[in-house]
């Protein structure tokens, strides 16, 4: 869980640090941006084998595995001399990270009883939500106390200790199985999902009617509805898409998607917003951000035991009607 946490603020940490690295490395910022756009299309090529993967590979070599790949790409950010050293690192940090994120809700699902899983979702909730929203106000102090390498350096030695401490304690908890590993998908689904994610990716610097933008997305999305059709026809499927079927399961992940684009979008504009258009440091910059996301890391396992006693229904109205009118609040904020 500390592992989740750490590697994924630096999904929005770096938001906070890209002025000074490109400042730092002398690149501009629209190449600069590529830093966090490759690596959320890394991130969305890779998720996808992890699937096989914990099939495959037994959980304790594929967890370190994923840890080491993570610790060497922070180790190269913090020290990369130029931009490509540090593109090829957030590639890295993309793979270790896409896999840890993956395989921390299945071995919680796995490990723990149903009686106990919203408040253990709690808390990985907290991981993955509130941490990376934190993130931008730890990251606007050390680069204003510091500088950017630090970020690396600090999240490093957490992942270091992670690492040392899951070779000593870590069991195989997943079962796993041979099994045949389909090349095509594993394409089919790199096109899909990286197209989708580079298409999105490319508006805010092309528009959305150009050929950067409408060319990615339209290969993305032919390439996802050759994939679908693939995985429902195939007997052994790269990606189990059957449990979709399930009405309430399907509107889950969907909801679930929406969710994290508004998070996350709200907690990587917001740094950019306050330094490069309001003109404050980076630490003004984290703290405006920061009310929010103490009351997102309080609610996390709150939210959790409620589940466990009275179950979603009123949680997610609840919630979703908060995000709502917190966006339409965000509307009315001027330029």
């Amino acid at each position: 869980m500390i592992t989740c946490i750490a590697v994924s603020m630096l999904a929005t940490a770096l938001t906070t640090a890209l002025p000074a690295i490109v400042t730092d490395l002398q690149i501009s910022v629209t190449t600069g941006q590529w830093l966090t756009s490759g690596y959320s299309l890394a991130m969305a090529i890779v998720m996808p084998l992890t699937a096989y993967l914990m099939n495959r590979v037994p959980t304790k070599k594929l967890y370190l595995s994923a840890l080491g790949i993570a610790l060497v790409g922070l180790l190269l950010c913090a020290g990369a001399p130029n931009f490509f050293v540090m593109m090829l690192a957030r590639i890295l940090q993309a793979i270790g990270n896409g896999i840890l994120t993956a395989m921390a809700q299945v071995i919680l699902l796995t490990i723990y009883p149903m009686n106990r899983i919203g408040v253990v979702m709690g808390w990985y909730g907290l991981s993955i939500t509130a941490a990376p929203v934190i993130a931008p106000t730890l990251a606007g102090l050390i680069v204003d106390r510091l500088n950017w390498h630090a970020i690396f350096y600090i999240v490093a030695a957490i992942v270091l200790l992670s690492l040392i401490w899951a070779i000593r304690v870590f069991d195989d908890v997943l079962p796993t199985a041979k099994s045949r590993f389909d090349q095509l998908s594993f394409v089919l689904s790199a096109f899909a999902f990286g197209g989708v994610t580079l298409g999105f990716g490319n508006i805010g610097s092309y528009g959305f009617v150009s050929v950067p933008v409408l060319g990615a997305l339209g290969i993305g999305l032919l390439a996802g509805i050759w994939f679908v059709l693939r995985q429902f026809r195939s007997t052994q499927p790269f990606l189990d898409l059957q449990v979709l079927k399930t009405k309430e399961y399907a509107i889950s992940v969907f909801g679930s998607i929406l969710l994290y684009l508004v998070l996350m979008g709200s907690a990587m504009l917001m740094p950019l917003y306050v330094q490069s258009i309001l003109g404050k440091s980076a630490t003004i910059s984290g703290l405006v951000i920061l009310p929010g996301s103490l009351v997102s890391a309080l609610l996390s396992p709150i939210a959790g035991r409620i589940y466990d006693k009275i179950g979603i229904r009123l949680l997610t109205i609840f919630g979703g009607g908060s995000l709502v009118l917190s966006n339409i609040g965000m509307y009315f904020v001027h330029m």
